[in-house]
């Protein structure tokens, strides 16, 4: 991890986030997606389709929580090993 604002951040509000990024219209991603909203629908995921009626319908509440913290380095395992 080089930078956290190009790595986590983007992937968290560009893919997880976003509110059609598996699918057209699907929602964001019901497990680590983040929304004000205590229940949060998602339509689709696999297989893609154009017909809602073939996609699953879910309803999730929110069950997973960031929260601001720690941002913790990991030095490499070889560097471990010569120090």
């Amino acid at each position: 991890m080089t930078s956290i604002e190009n790595q986590f951040e983007f992937v968290q509000q560009r893919w997880c986030n976003a509110d059609d990024f598996s699918q057209v219209g699907s929602g964001i991603d019901p497990i680590i997606g983040q929304s004000a909203n205590a229940l949060r629908p998602f339509l689709g995921a696999a297989p893609v389709s154009h017909v809602d009626a073939d996609k699953p319908h879910l309803s999730l509440r929110n069950f997973v929580h960031l929260e601001g913290g720690e941002y913790f380095f990991a030095p490499a395992i070889s560097k471990l090993h010569t120090a």
